[in-house]
């Protein structure tokens, strides 16, 4: 009552006090012509308009202080604009010129405000809703991660999860809009419950962000940001996808209005996919997966400042493939026999060629509410809150859910957990003047698990982390400095859960008579002090240099410290580790980058060594040999969690040309290297598990913009992605195997051209592996499923050949 009393009091003062100001202008072409069709924006207050047929703009209703301004046009360099706003109106000229190019200029995932690339000294890359559709992808962490030291750890093609240079799970954070995404993301077959649809850009900030967030940014950051309503009145747009390989068809359609300072869309997403095939497998049963989604955003900008308010519901429905198959190599799957028995038997072409869920499966829901303020004060002061619930819920049905069926209708999963997630961030910003910002903030969050299944693997839990920290940048003559420092504390408490004599879940205080115990009481907390300082060097023509270190850490999760059992999707019984101490990383990040008008080079090595790193060991029985867990008739490894000290090292380069004066002609060359060890560990545990190798993709692209009134984007680009062999693997356990070299050529065109009053259409064809390449991807889990009994081929590879085709309209 009292926060919310503040904020009132905020918002009335804020209407008194603050004077209406302007910023206006015009925006020209190369030619000196008006350019209409410009998006301007202020990112941090989601300020923005479209300049008209003359070219012109205007922004109204602001507060005195200072802005970051972005020009955007497809087919144009985009412009990035400091103001200093203290008068009631300011005039720009804009000068825009003709660019194949994109590259934003503006990041958002900042302990401060909106930066420039130029005053950044944190590596990041951002990906626009213009490159991601440019392409096929089965989900969105597919969609960015193809280069730039940035992959894709998946299982099947409806599970992914980033894997930032290397590193993963806990130790990579997703946001959207900023605000963590919470789903049980410890999981091996845990994926990110996101609406590829409904993202307009991501930002991806390579190197530890717990300055930012605390633990589990350790390794870098993904931020999804929604799309922003722009055009005034009644506007929509509609994306169509089909995919030849799964026959997956993917549908979405947005409806937005907007009204000066007021607006509100919705959408709402559909995608079915059937199971995905290769050369060496032919149609894989078990990879199909489906996926809904609706969301909606409600948004008012006014004098006091800047409200959006985001609501979805996702839901996703997943096989989950094992790879079972008989003598002859037929997928087999699961079928009642009687009211006791489950057997397996060979799948028919029906079910290979259909959309039908089968055992083993996942059933995902997400809720997501979110509320991201900024409040203006005095002399360009801000206060911005970012504040979330979210509810995921994660049901898991194996071969047992097939005795349940015809009798009373079965309410969970056999492993059911239910994850509630309250999170928060507040800072407060301060332009000490045009060359200093001071930055106070808060993050933090509140997160309560239940289990409501028959299967546990992690027990239930109340989380409560947070953080504060303050950032300060100063800005000298050709040097921008920024550091800060944060301080953490994190209380995790659980109460104990036994097993009755019948095996089902027990919630007591006490042990029931003839039970079990399956998790003992547990009682931690972590606190850390984390920071990061760095420059940025721009004296030299053309040219920028960065150097940055960071503290970062990284809690242990839940199922690192508890874990007691296994479930779909894994060869591994795991204990949990309740002894376990935070990981705690030091990076040092060193860039260059130069910027002609024809040329791009950047270049930017790492060196990252982790204290405490955690990482996975199998387990002993008394008797020297292998430990082994029999559950439901299936042996499994026994395995814990142990820490060692680690060393992680690479960087990226890229190359971008436009060589004049062909214009229209764009080739980059972008080649990542990636290299990392435990430390003082035997051969074969010496390397880190699900480490990506190095990687090298080439990109030649023509494109041709503004031809005349009607075709506004014609382009037709080639892709060629070289992995390089991983030869250095976890060993141990038979965990990993080597993973040879492949080379994938993908290939696309489209056109983009006005049908009715101004409105786009976008329509785009390609292939992907065009020459069906069989090849094993090293990220990719289904590479250790059981060998194929036919031909003792080890695990199932990746999806071959795949035309697609995608619509894009603006009504």
């Amino acid at each position: 009552m009292r926060t919310t009393f503040i904020s009132i009091l905020i918002i009335v003062m804020g209407a008194l006090i603050h004077a209406q100001n302007t910023i206006k202008g015009s925006i020209k072409d190369e030619n000196n012509s008006p350019l209409p069709g410009v998006i301007v924006q202020i990112s941090l207050i989601n300020k923005n308009i479209i300049s008209d047929a003359n070219g012109y703009f205007e922004l109204k209703n602001l507060t005195a202080g200072q802005y970051l301004l972005e020009f955007k046009l497809l087919g144009y360099q985009t412009i990035s604009k400091k103001i200093n706003l203290q008068k009631r109106e300011i005039s720009l000229d804009i000068s825009m010129y003709p660019s194949a190019r994109e590259i934003d200029e503006i990041v958002v995932t900042s302990a401060a405000d909106a930066i420039q690339q130029k005053e950044n000294p944190v590596p990041f890359k951002t990906i626009d809703f213009n490159s991601l559709n440019q392409q096929a992808s089965n989900n969105i962490i597919e969609a960015i991660g193809k280069k730039d030291n940035v992959w894709a750890l998946s299982t099947g093609l409806g599970i992914a999860k980033p894997i930032i240079r290397g590193l993963g799970y806990n130790r990579a954070m997703v946001l959207v809009n900023g605000l963590r995404q919470e789903g049980q993301q410890w999981g091996d077959e845990h994926g990110v419950e996101i609406d590829q649809y409904s993202v307009q850009k991501a930002e991806i900030i390579k190197g530890p962000g717990s300055i930012m967030y605390g633990s589990d940014a350790l390794a870098g950051i993904v931020n999804f940001i929604p799309h922003r309503i722009v055009k005034e009145g009644w506007s929509g747009k509609y994306f169509g996808l089909f995919q030849s390989n799964n026959q997956m068809i993917a549908n979405s359609a947005i409806i937005q209005y907007k009204k000066n300072d007021y607006g509100f869309y919705l959408q709402a997403t559909q995608k079915d996919a059937g199971n995905y095939q290769n050369a060496i497998d032919g149609k894989i049963f078990g990879t199909g997966f489906n996926e809904r989604s609706i969301s909606a955003v409600f948004q008012i900008n006014k004098q006091w400042g800047y409200a959006h308010v985001f609501a979805s519901a996702f839901t996703q429905q997943l096989n989950m493939p094992e790879g079972n198959r008989d003598s002859l190599g037929r997928f087999l799957k699961y079928v009642k026999t009687n009211d006791t028995t489950v057997e397996q038997e060979p799948v028919s072409d029906a079910d290979l060629n259909s959309y039908k869920l089968f055992i083993p499966y996942q059933y995902i829901q997400h809720y997501r509410v979110q509320n991201y303020s900024v409040f203006n004060l005095k002399n360009t002061d801000k206060i911005i809150t970012n504040i979330g619930y979210q509810y995921n819920i994660r049901d898991e049905y194996g071969p047992h859910s097939l005795l349940e069926e015809g009798k009373k209708e079965k309410k969970y999963g056999e492993l059911s957990m239910h994850l509630r997630t309250l999170s928060y961030q507040i800072k407060y910003l301060k332009n000490i003047d045009s060359t200093q910002l001071l930055s106070i903030g808060a993050t933090g969050m509140y997160q309560m698990n239940f289990n409501k299944g028959e299967e546990l693997l992690i027990p239930d839990y109340n989380l409560l982390d947070a953080g504060m920290y303050i950032y300060y940048q100063k800005i000298l003559n050709k040097w921008t400095f920024s550091g800060g420092i944060r301080w953490d504390i994190r209380d995790i408490t659980s109460e104990p859960m036994y097993l009755d004599s019948t095996g089902k879940v027990f919630k007591s205080s006490q042990l029931p008579p003839g039970g079990s115990i399956k998790f003992n009481s547990f009682s931690k907390q972590y606190n850390n002090l984390s920071g990061t300082a760095g420059f940025v060097y721009s004296g030299w023509k053309n040219a920028l240099f960065k150097f940055n270190i960071a503290r970062g850490f990284r809690s242990p999760n839940l199922s690192e410290l508890t874990s007691n059992g296994a479930h779909e999707g894994t060869v591994r019984y795991e204990y949990g580790n309740p002894q376990l101490k935070p990981e705690i990383s030091y990076q040092t990040d060193i860039g260059m980058s130069i910027n002609k008008e024809h040329f791009l080079f950047e270049i930017s090595p790492f060196v990252n060594y982790i204290d405490n790193y955690i990482y996975f060991n199998k387990l002993s029985s008394v008797l020297g040999g292998d430990s082994i867990i029999n559950q439901d008739k299936e042996n499994l490894w026994a395995f814990t969690y142990n820490q060692a000290k680690a060393l992680v090292y690479g960087g990226e380069v890229s190359i971008d040309l436009h060589p004049h004066p062909l214009d229209w002609l764009h080739y980059e060359i972008n080649y990542s290297y990636l290299q990392a060890k435990v430390l003082n560990q035997p051969d074969s545990t010496q390397y880190l598990p699900f480490f990506p190798p190095s990687r090298l993709t080439q990109e030649i692209k023509a494109e041709w913009n503004h031809l005349n009134n009607l075709i506004k984007n014609i382009f037709a680009k080639v892709e060629v992605i070289y992995v390089f062999p991983q030869n250095r693997f976890f060993k141990a356990y038979n965990t990993e195997t080597y993973t040879p070299d492949y080379t994938l050529l993908n290939a696309s065109v489209g056109i983009a051209f006005n049908y009715f009053r101004e409105n786009k259409m976008h329509f785009i064809t390609g292939v992907n592996n065009l020459l069906d390449l069989a090849y094993q991807d090293h990220l990719n889990r289904l590479k250790y499923v059981r060998p194929n009994p036919a031909t003792g081929r080890m695990g199932l590879y990746n999806m071959g050949r795949n035309i697609f085709v995608r619509l894009i309209v603006d009504f």
